[in-house]
């Protein structure tokens, strides 16, 4: 094959890299899928739990962790519905599902069995649920869940430990990075992941801050 002819060849057969298998298309993709809200409301209240009690927070923290992140994250899962979309049944699950773990864990704190700390957990991530719920049902606003429960566990988080020189920078890192990533891959405008960071952190850190 002549060299002209092999160029051209290998002109034609070389094909343009699409947007969607970009680097930072790949990276935003990866940060959405480990700041899943499911996943985060499976660890936060543990390490939250293990931090104010040790084994007993860790146990009782389980609760929290069952009924907030592993039974919506299952349901989640069993619902094939468009990425960055949201099902009332699905919103509708999870509040239940907290709804239930927070009988639990109510009873227990009042009881003395169970820490403070996970009770706040609970009712931050409860509250901060249900707001989403109200502001989506009621004025149509697709508000980034993703940035709302990041923002929760992070000033849970930064709250419990406080240590502002070592944790803030990390923590406000995250929260940035998941509302980038839910903006770059088009699921969200960058005022409804702004709503988000702002809904979650205003609402836990008050909750949080009276609680304990």
């Amino acid at each position: 094959m002549a060299a002209g002819s092999q160029q051209q060849f290998l002109t034609v057969t070389r094909q343009p890299r699409s947007p969607a298998d970009s680097g930072w298309m790949r990276l935003a993709r990866a940060t959405s899928a480990v700041v899943r809200p499911e996943l985060l409301a499976i660890a936060t209240p543990v390490v939250a739990g293990v931090h104010a009690a040790g084994v007993r927070g860790a146990a009782w923290a389980l609760v929290v962790s069952v009924s907030a992140g592993v039974i919506p994250y299952v349901d989640a899962r069993r619902r094939p519905i468009q990425p960055g979309a949201k099902s009332p049944q699905q919103v509708g699950v999870a509040l239940i599902s907290i709804l239930g773990g927070l009988t639990i864990t109510g009873v227990a704190v009042l009881t003395r069995a169970a820490p403070q700390e996970v009770l706040a957990t609970h009712m931050a991530l409860l509250a901060v649920a249900i707001a989403i719920a109200l502001i989506s049902g009621w004025r149509k606003w697709d508000i980034s869940i993703h940035s709302a429960t990041t923002a929760t566990c992070a000033v849970i988080v930064f709250q419990e430990f406080g240590s502002p020189l070592v944790l803030a920078p990390a923590l406000a890192l995250l929260v940035t990075t998941t509302a980038w990533s839910r903006i770059h891959q088009g699921h969200h405008r960058a005022s409804e992941c702004l709503a988000g960071l702002t809904l979650g952190g205003t609402t836990s850190w008050m909750i949080y801050h009276l609680i304990t």
